[in-house]
This record gives structure tokens, C-alpha cells and sequence, in this order.
């Protein structure tokens, strides 16, 4: 068998549409948590099982796991980043400047829009969660039922969510706290540490540290799991694509595990009982998405069926769609599904369609005007001079097209 040989430029194109599907995975994690919870939280109290039921106990679970998809995000994060700290020569400041401006000027916008949203009391959620009766959703009218002070908003979108690492108002917004951390953490090591073995071992006891600490290294494990795929990239090249193939199919299936602990007697029981008796029920997740991404870099036929125009054009927009996609959930979504889409599977269909081109619309737009622009001021700050202690190598060994086609994501 052939080795896989394409180039960094195109696994990142490879890497941009498994971003993009990731972020469409988590609109529909949360349409379904939301609107139709049995097939996210599987039976509860007692309720008669049911193919809804079924599902949320399947390998099938994985196309609707936002929670699998975040850790997606979080291994090519890894990955990506390693590559950008790879080839930069700026300062250490510069860079850490500019992946935080990267990160926080989305992040403010999609705050203020969620604000607005709330303040024009363009919501139905009180009316939904009525209907559905389900307790995920119950505890969301709350947020927008009530005129939000611009004060709180205005407080959360100067970056008070790195504090508390959550946003009352926009709750995908958990996750940029960690986003920055195990970034800094990968420039850092990468400004200091040369030798890419010294840099794995960094990465490793890094992670032990937070292991021994208790400092969420499920999350963290992953960026060191996209790093450390990164550092062993000529190695990766060299590998079967078949083995590519078969690491997709096992991430997908590791990554479909239940949101919940699974029943006795449903397709993950015994693989979770066996994670939970060494106490690695909370890497299932990671180790699915690390599966995934080196599937992505090794299977050769991921080139074409993730770098398509449909898949990068979901990549393109994926950061956007993620931030504005939760606001527009308790706005527009519930408002067309209180008037007409509870009425029957069809007619919820077709408002799942129009929640989804609303979202993906304005997503675009989004882009356009919040997210491509904060990137490329970042990019200008990055370029700041900085002491010399803190300059990159300056002959790096990461060829220079590596992150030409990696703007489109909040991961570079």
C-alpha cells in the first residue's frame, strides 16, 4: 500500500472541512438537545424506549455530539497552532496578542448580538420549552425572557468569560477560555523549546501536571494530542492510507459514546465500564477526536471528500456559525417552531431548515465582517517586534504554504 504523500497545504484543507462539519454538528446537538430531547438524553425517568431513545444510544449519536465535536475543535486547535508557532518568527508578545485578539473581537460581536436579540424580545423560548417540556431546555427562556443590562453584556464581551470561563449570554462561549489557554501554552513551548522531541516531552509533562492537578486535562489532553500529531507529521506521511480509513472509522465510533452514563445492555455499556474502571470514562471523547484528525492527515480520499467547495466553505464559516448560532437558537428557532413547527415531523423539518439557513447566513456575513477582519488584524499584530529572547528560529522548518489555507478557523 502507498503511503499517504499529500501536502501540509492540503491536510489543512482536509482539516478546515472536518472543522466545518464539527461546527455543523454542534447547531445540530443542540437543535436536537433542545427540540428533541429523548434522541440526545436517551430515556429518562422512566420513560418507554423508543427509536429516539435507540439512537441516543448508538454509534449514530455521533453526528448530532456537540460535546464530541468541541474536542474536535480542540485536538485541531493542537494541531494548527503548533503549525503557526512552528513557522512564526515574532515575538512571543506579538503572538500572544494576536491569538488573543484573534479569539476575543468574534467573541465581543457575538455577545453584542445576542444582546440586541434579547433587549428586542425576539424570542419564543418561554413558548417552546412549554411545549417540548424537557429540563435542558426549560432552563434557557430565563436568559432571554428578561431585558439584558448592557452593562453585563457589555462586561462579558470585554472578555469576562476568560474569568469564569462561561458567558450567561451566549453559552457556546465556554470554551474560549480553554481555546486560549492550551493555545498560549503551545506558543510558549514552542518559542523556548527548539528540538521538536524536547517539545513533545513539554507537551507530555504539561499535561501530567494538569493531570496530577486536576485542571480539566481532558480538555487540555487534546491539545497536546494535536500538537504531538503535528511534531510527528513526516512520520504520519509515511503511514498506509487503509490505516487512515480505519482510524476514521473507530473515532467516529469511540466519538458516538452517549452524552449520559449508557444502560446496561446498549452498544457502549462494556466499553464505558471498562473506561470507567481505570477512570478514563472523560477521554473517550479526546481519543475519538485525536482518531478522527489522524485519520483526516493519513486517509488520502479525505483530501477530496473533506476539501470539497461545500466542506470548505463550512470551514470557512465554522467559527462564525459557531458563535451565532446559540442566540439565533432561543430566537429564531423557537419563535418558528412555537408558531407552526410542533405540528407535525414535517413541518419541524422544515423549520430546522430555515433555523439552519438563518444561521448560516448570517454566519457568512459574519465572517465577512467580524471574522475574516479580526484575523487579519491579528496577523498585523503578530508581525510586532518583540524583545530577542522571545524571537522564533529563523529558519523554520515548516514549509511556508503551511497555513495558506488555514484562515478560515478560529484554530489558527
Amino acid at each position: 500500500m502507498k503511503p499517504a504523500q499529500e501536502s501540509e497545504s492540503q491536510r489543512l484543507i482536509q482539516l478546515d472541512g472536518l472543522r466545518g462539519i464539527a461546527a455543523l454538528t454542534v447547531v445540530l446537538s443542540h437543535i436536537t438537545a433542545g427540540f428533541r430531547p429523548q434522541m440526545y438524553f436517551g430515556m429518562e425517568k422512566g420513560a418507554a424506549p423508543t427509536i429516539q431513545t435507540w439512537f441516543a444510544t448508538s454509534p449514530l449519536f455521533v453526528f448530532v455530539s456537540g460535546s464530541f465535536a468541541v474536542y474536535i475543535f480542540f485536538v485541531l486547535s493542537g494541531y494548527v497552532i503548533s503549525a503557526s508557532a512552528d513557522r512564526s518568527r515574532s515575538s512571543l508578545l506579538a503572538t500572544a496578542a494576536g491569538r488573543v485578539i484573534r479569539l476575543s473581537l468574534p467573541c465581543a460581536a457575538s455577545l453584542i448580538f445576542a444582546g440586541m436579540l434579547i433587549n428586542f424580545g425576539m424570542t419564543s423560548a418561554s413558548g417552546a420549552a412549554n411545549i417540548v417540556g424537557h429540563w435542558w431546555i426549560k432552563q434557557l427562556p430565563p436568559i432571554f425572557d428578561h431585558p439584558a443590562p448592557w452593562r453585563a453584556v457589555l462586561k462579558d464581551a470585554l472578555g469576562w468569560y476568560y474569568v469564569t470561563g462561561e458567558s450567561y449570554f451566549n453559552g457556546v462561549i465556554w470554551t474560549m477560555k480553554r481555546e486560549l489557554l492550551g493555545s498560549l501554552a503551545i506558543y510558549i513551548v514552542f518559542a523556548f523549546v527548539r528540538s521538536a522531541g524536547w517539545r513533545a516531552a513539554v507537551n507530555i509533562l504539561i499535561f501530567a501536571g494538569l493531570l496530577f492537578a486536576n485542571i480539566e486535562p481532558f480538555y487540555y489532553v487534546c491539545f497536546v494530542a494535536g500538537s504531538m500529531l503535528y511534531l510527528a507529521r513526516s512520520m504520519i506521511a509515511r503511514i498506509p492510507s487503509f490505516i487512515g480509513a480505519a482510524a476514521l472509522l473507530a473515532g467516529l465510533i469511540v466519538g458516538g459514546k452517549p452524552f449520559f452514563t449508557p444502560p446496561e445492555g446498549a452498544f457502549y455499556y462494556w466499553p464505558y465500564r471498562l473506561a470507567a474502571f481505570v477512570h478514563g470514562e472523560m477521554y473517550i471523547w479526546p481519543l475519538g477526536a485525536t482518531l478522527l484528525v489522524f485519520g483526516a492527515l493519513v486517509w488520502r480520499p479525505a483530501v477530496r471528500l473533506l476539501g470539497n467547495p461545500v466542506a470548505r466553505f463550512l470551514g470557512r464559516v465554522s467559527f462564525s456559525v459557531y458563535l451565532v448560532h446559540f442566540p439565533l437558537l432561543l430566537s429564531v428557532m423557537t419563535s418558528l417552531f412555537v408558531r407552526w413547527g410542533f405540528i407535525s415531523n414535517g413541518a419541524f423539518a422544515a423549520t430546522v431548515v430555515g433555523y439552519l439557513f438563518v444561521v448560516y447566513a448570517i454566519g457568512c456575513i459574519f465572517t465577512i465582517l467580524i471574522d475574516e477582519p479580526a484575523t487579519r488584524l491579528s496577523t498585523w499584530i503578530k508581525r510586532w517586534p518583540g524583545p530577542a529572547f522571545v524571537w522564533r528560529r529563523q529558519s523554520p522548518a515548516t514549509p511556508p504554504n503551511i497555513l495558506e489555507n488555514s484562515g478560515n478557523s478560529h484554530a489558527r
